[in-house]
Order: structure tokens, then sequence, then C-alpha cells
């Protein structure tokens, strides 16, 4: 008999009654930190001027590595509980994380945050690009294109023709020209740093753009269940590519010209720009990825919606998780059983331990 997966709202329901138990045990509690649970949901990540690695989390903040992901550590002061959904770094070394909360600056390597705020009319920020010359440009869920040039000390709106002011990714090109995907309108283009922009979709059967991305001879487009489209012309015309459906949400290329597409699926690769795929999930505990980053000719990181990062070292023929010290986002219940069993629900699912929180398993949900 086939067996229906349970609806978000179903899932959370069943979490938030695991709490119900907890009532009757709640005399005198005392707290203690414990082993995890680690990994959770990673949405951005940044290969640092100095080789560090940053990843930004769902709800989590930030977190560094100085041995490719094998080991975490909290970089998040003023931003533990926010979504970063976005990292870039500046040639001055400033790191500028994108948040559910507004735009936030480190000096620091990302240690220590500040948040950066003024004229930005819309505080969810989907996405950051650094322009040529210098200027930030953010990309907001509701509010559409906002620029900087002052380091983000302030921002001004550049919406001129930008009829969707939902904007899921940027792109900037080589010569200054700022590309945006949106979530309803497809991809919009700008010659003059947005003070006019142009849509630029024909072809595009599908109008959600998670992530645009320049290879050699045109560009890429990732949408939200269509599948990937390829552009041959700076982006006149576009075609449906070898893969038709599917939520593809970011796009990655290393030095030599490997693309890598994170999708619900897993990772896919292609070694022609685009025209042909191959899925590799051997490793992954889950498919569904949120970022891709490539480094060199052969390392490649995955952000995964449920269980944190994943690593491989052949161009994702093979994938590793690594996320000790990488905690899992906001809890939202925890119980515990007669025999000493602990349940804690998290929005990615149900964990469980039974050694009183030195090491955890997820059960999925």
């Amino acid at each position: 008999m086939a067996v229906k997966k349970m609806s978000y709202y179903t899932k959370i329901f069943v979490i938030l009654c695991l709490f119900l138990n907890l009532k009757s045990r709640a005399q005198e509690v005392f707290w203690q930190q414990t082993n995890g649970p680690e990994a959770g949901s990673v949405s951005s990540a940044l290969i640092l001027s100095s080789g560090e690695l940053l990843c930004g989390t769902r709800d989590g903040g930030v977190y560094r590595s100085s041995d490719k992901g094998k080991t975490w550590q909290p970089s998040h002061t003023n931003i533990e509980n926010l979504s970063v959904l976005d990292l870039v770094q500046t040639s001055s070394s400033d790191v500028f994380a994108a948040t559910n909360a507004g735009v936030y600056r480190s000096s620091d390597g990302g240690k220590r945050w500040t948040g950066l705020f003024s004229g930005l009319t819309s505080q969810y920020i989907e996405a950051l690009e650094i322009h040529p010359d210098g200027e930030i440009i953010a990309g907001t869920n509701s509010g559409g294109t906002f620029i900087s040039g002052d380091n983000g000390d302030n921002w001004s709106e550049i919406n001129n023709g930008l009829t969707d002011p939902d904007v899921r990714c940027l792109m900037i090109r080589s010569n200054g020209d700022l590309w945006v995907g949106t979530e309803g309108g497809g991809v919009f283009m700008s010659s003059d740093k947005g003070g006019k922009w142009f849509a630029k979709n024909a072809g595009l059967a599908n109008l959600s753009i998670y992530d645009l991305i320049e290879v050699s001879g045109g560009f890429l487009a990732a949408t939200r269940g269509g599948g990937i489209f390829r552009s041959s012309d700076l982006g006149e015309n576009w075609v449906q590519g070898s893969i038709t459906g599917g939520v593809f949400k970011s796009f990655s290329i290393n030095d030599e010209n490997v693309v890598f597409a994170g999708s619900q699926e897993g990772v896919y690769v292609s070694t022609d720009n685009g025209a042909n795929w191959g899925l590799r999930t051997n490793g992954l505990l889950h498919p569904d990825i949120q970022i891709i980053l490539a480094e060199g000719t052969s390392e490649v990181f995955a952000g995964n919606v449920h269980h944190g990062m994943f690593y491989s070292i052949d161009n994702g023929m093979n994938w590793e998780e690594r996320n000790t010290g990488l905690k899992a986002g906001r809890m939202i219940s925890v119980t515990s059983k007669p025999e000493g069993i602990i349940l804690a629900g998290f929005f990615n699912g149900i964990y469980r331990s039974t050694d009183n929180g030195s090491s955890w398993n997820y059960l999925g949900l």
C-alpha cells in the first residue's frame, strides 16, 4: 500500500505534539549543552581569501571551518539566530551576510557582525553581489534591488523597470551588467547599475528563477519546477536544457569549467557547459541541496536542507558528511521517555538520543 508523505504543516503539528509530554516533567530543570544534534539546514557558503570556509544556516547564524569542513565553530556574534541566505567578500576583505533581518558586515573575517539597515526598506535579503566598481548590490524578497556605494552603510533602491520585487538571485558580469532572477517575473538585466531594468524572458517557459550563472558560450538559469534553461546570446533567447523539470536552487563552476547544480534531487554535474547533466548523490543522506560551492579542480561543498554540509574530492562522484560542530537549526520541542530516550523536534525533523544528548540520530519527517 502506498504511503503518503506528510505535508509541511502536518510535520510541524507532529513535532509540536512532542512538547505536551514535557509539562508533566517540568519541576526543577538544570540545563547543560549537549553534543548536538549536529548538521541542520545550510543555506549559503563562502570560501574566504584566507582559505577558511564560512557557511550560513537557517535560524542558526554563521559557522566557520579552517579544515575544509571537517570541524566547525560558531562565527556569528550578533546574528546567532538569523537565517543567513548569502555571503560575499569584498576586495578589502570585508564580509557581508544577507539575512532575514537585513544586511550585516564583518571586518574580522566573519567573527563579529554589524547590521547595516539605512535605506533598506525591505529587510529580507535573498542575495548579495559585489560590482566590479566596488558597489554592493542586494536583492530582497519584497523590495526589489538596492545598491550601496559606501561599503553597506547606506542603501538606495534601484527598481526602475523591475516589475517583480521578489528577487531570488543576482549575477554581475565582468563588464558590470547586472542580472537578477525573480520568483515570478523571470530574468531582468541592467547595464547602468540598476538605473533601468529590462526583462529578458524570450523562451523561458518557467519564470521562477533561483540562480543564474555565466559559462563558456552563454548563461544558465535554474528554475523552480522547470529544470535548467540555457541562453547562447546573452539572455536574448532561452531554450530548455536536457533537464526539463525539478527544482534547482544554485550553480557553481570550478577551475576546469565543470558546472554543478544543486537541486531537490541532489547534485547535477555538467562537463559541457550545461548541455548535458549527470546526477551524483552517492553519500548524500538527503538529496535536497540548497547551496553548491566548487573549489579548485575537483573539490565541491554542498549545503543540504536537512543534513548540513557535504564534501566531495572527486567532482561529486562521492560525498561525505562534514558536520562536526555544526549544530542544527531552531529547536521547537523536546521531550523524554521513561527508558531514557530524548526526542528533540526541529523544523527539519526529529532527532533521538539514547545517551542523554551525547549523540543524536536523525529520525526523519
